[in-house]
């Protein structure tokens, strides 16, 4: 059987491009996998993070308030306190309907 030169030539061109081909597909059989095995271990990170919180949801307890208190500092009581001060000398007075108008009156 006789086979020209144009024919090595495409069956050799051919040829190479199915390696390069076969390559790429290598390449990205590897990506996957390595993509793969991350993959894998940011779900394990996440599942032992969602493991440590729900341990330590477990452990939380609420507290009342006079246990909080007990434990304040100083620091906390005085900022406290200053707060609450705040809130009792801090009052809105209402504007009437007479008040605007006298507050505009002034304003022009």
């Amino acid at each position: 059987m006789d086979v020209s030169q144009d024919q090595c030539d495409r069956i050799r061109s051919n040829t190479e491009s199915l390696n390069a081909q076969q390559e790429s597909l290598n390449r990205s059989q590897q990506v996957a996998a390595e993509a793969e095995t991350r993959a894998a271990d940011v779900l394990e990170n996440l599942r032992a993070q969602r493991e440590s919180l729900q341990r330590s949801r477990a452990k939380n307890k609420p507290v009342s308030y006079t246990h909080l208190r007990a434990h304040e500092t100083p620091e906390h009581l005085v900022c406290r306190l200053l707060l609450e001060k705040k809130k009792k000398t801090t009052q809105f007075i209402p504007l009437t309907q007479q008040t605007s108008f006298n507050m505009l009156s002034i304003i022009r």
